[in-house]
């Protein structure tokens, strides 16, 4: 996804067409992204946001760097930071930095770890899936989950999760899931993208205006 003008002139097209406000748009981090890249695509929307296209806009694998870097360019916070977050890659330094910032986090993926004998341990404790336990894992932990199907009983597995009556994982799940932690990912390895992040120095991180206030989504 590039979020250039011609993305913008687009997306002026289609509220004129049918739509009158995106939800929320995010920057993607790729193997393409640069410092510059970056920054063009976030001005683009706020640029965006500022015109009433957008309601929230926010970054996707983004870690620590990247969101520490937009301080050198951004006026408006991201509202949202999706990534890939599961019992076996937690990113616990992006999670704290977000919550710190009031940037809600967005976990997916989840079909990785199906076979995963621990998971499914727990899983069997609870009579669930261990979709379910991953899912109520992100959900314990504050974050938002972006699970998707096109089968109506993996849509009502999903929203059962919801319900802590029906499924609530105790201290000792919890505590099985936090040490299945090694960083693995299965998507996009950001930790190797890295390269050409600007390091903002609180001597020159300029106030940023119209900071938007903590979002959570509340669909599943």
């Amino acid at each position: 996804l590039s979020l250039s003008l011609l993305s913008l002139l687009s997306l002026r097209r289609w509220k004129t067409w049918a739509l009158n406000i995106i939800t929320r748009y995010l920057v993607p981090f790729t193997s393409r992204s640069g410092y510059k890249y970056r920054m063009a695509a976030w001005k683009n929307l706020e640029r965006m946001k500022e015109e009433g296209l957008c309601k929230y806009i926010g970054v996707s694998n983004y870690e620590v760097a990247m969101l520490k870097e937009m301080d050198s360019y951004a006026k408006i916070e991201p509202a949202v930071n999706q990534l890939e977050l599961h019992p076996l890659r937690q990113m616990r330094e992006v999670q704290s930095y977000c919550q710190e910032k009031g940037i809600a986090v967005i976990g997916y993926g989840t079909e990785m770890l199906a076979n995963h004998t621990a998971i499914r341990e727990i899983a069997h404790k609870h009579r669930s899936t261990p979709f379910q336990v991953i899912l109520r894992w992100r959900i314990q932990k504050g974050m938002v989950s972006i699970p998707r199907s096109t089968h109506w009983e993996h849509l009502r597995e999903n929203l059962l999760v919801t319900n802590s009556n029906l499924l609530h994982l105790d201290r000792g799940d919890m505590e099985v899931l936090k040490a299945l932690d090694e960083g693995r990912s299965f998507y996009w390895q950001t930790k190797n993208l890295e390269t050409g992040v600007v390091k903002a120095s609180n001597s020159t991180s300029k106030k940023r205006h119209g900071r938007q206030t903590k979002h959570r989504e509340d669909e599943l």
